[in-house]
């Protein structure tokens, strides 16, 4: 298998503006002096969660909460890219899309209650429209006009099932840097059945393609703790999806701790969303309502500063998990994070 080229694929965008602030000042993620985090809480003892109220664990160990901050605090609305997955759906599937998404754009008179764009993923580009826009009427219009359904790679061979894992890799990336340049929090909603896993017995790694994919583990997820982006998955195929394909990523949800640990479905969507923190919606084709619910996540949004825990070696996982002390309540944050500075070294040697 070409695992090698796997996550260093580029896909060129025809539409890059936006509410633009300069490179590095996302409010998240890592920082010399602490990292940021986004805490969905929810239950009936959520309301006006303290800092005292939470106890966050770096490799099972305490960490100091620095700060606990409400959700909208500051009034920075969240801004929200909807991606349309050409690449992975069917036509048929594509077209449902677009007349879900109408019946979202369009209603309370067009009047969103986030900023939003609309990105379409294909086999050639990652197309980002221009800027964003609180008229769901004029981006349901730009919607209804774009050209979505042609296919150049074939779904039914493990090499079309390579060439759509490096396009969606190389798309996430390019969005990933777009969202870098945005200031505050942004929700990337993945309207998507999922990636190809490319993952079971009968694929074999060698030490090199697992060193590859655990270091694209690695800044993936940095990047996103470090633009401040939450990534979800909307999966449009609905109660028709068989159980058994739309919950096989799960069987991949253990984190990778070390290179040895890696199959290539941990730089799924599926997977890299969930330990991003991010939801993956399935079940239902109800888009309108899944895209809703994902808005309405917002209102549960807190933002979190610690001191992480030291680096202990290069490429050095860790893992993350919140304690809340009431009763009822859960907490949806990223589950991971990686000694960045290390890969980078690790990579210009």
């Amino acid at each position: 298998m070409a695992i090698a080229a796997l996550g260093c694929g580029s896909v060129p965008a025809q539409s890059q503006a936006g509410p633009a602030a300069a490179p590095g000042t996302a409010t998240s993620g890592t920082a010399a002096s602490g990292m940021r985090l986004n805490l969905f809480v929810n239950g009936s003892g959520a309301d006006a969660l303290r800092q005292g109220d939470l106890t966050l664990l770096d490799n099972g160990t305490p960490v100091p909460v620095q700060s606990l901050l409400p959700p909208h605090a500051g009034n920075v609305p969240t801004h929200v890219i909807l991606v349309i997955d050409d690449v992975n759906a069917r036509a048929t599937t594509v077209a449902y899309e677009r007349s879900e998404l109408k019946k979202f754009l369009t209603r309370n008179d067009g009047q969103l209650r986030v900023p939003l764009t609309i990105a379409v993923m294909t086999d050639t580009k990652m197309d980002i429209q221009p800027g964003f826009s609180q008229d769901g009427n004029a981006i349901n219009q730009a919607l209804q006009k774009y050209p979505i359904g042609l296919h150049e790679i074939r779904r039914d061979s493990q090499y079309g099932g390579q060439d759509r894992t490096n396009i969606c890799l190389g798309s996430l990336r390019q969005l990933v840097q777009y969202a870098s340049t945005i200031p505050g929090h942004k929700l990337i909603l993945f309207l998507s059945p999922g990636w190809p896993l490319l993952s079971g017995p009968r694929i074999q790694l060698t030490a090199k393609e697992q060193r590859g994919i655990y270091q694209s583990v690695a800044e993936l997820q940095d990047s996103m703790l470090q633009a401040d982006i939450t990534l979800d998955m909307l999966n449009p195929f609905g109660p028709n999806e068989s159980v058994g394909r739309s919950d096989y990523y799960q069987a991949f949800l253990k984190s990778a701790k070390k290179p040895g640990d890696v199959d290539i479905a941990d730089l799924s969507l599926q997977v890299l969303a969930t330990h991003n923190g991010g939801e993956v919606q399935q079940g239902s084709n109800d888009i309108d309502r899944m895209v809703d619910h994902a808005l309405s996540e917002m209102d549960s949004r807190y933002t979190v500063s610690f001191t992480p825990a030291p680096a202990e070696a290069p490429n050095g996982f860790h893992s993350l998990k919140a304690q809340v002390n009431r009763p009822g309540v859960t907490v949806r944050m990223p589950d991971e994070y990686y000694t960045r500075q290390a890969v980078a070294e690790e990579n210009s040697r």
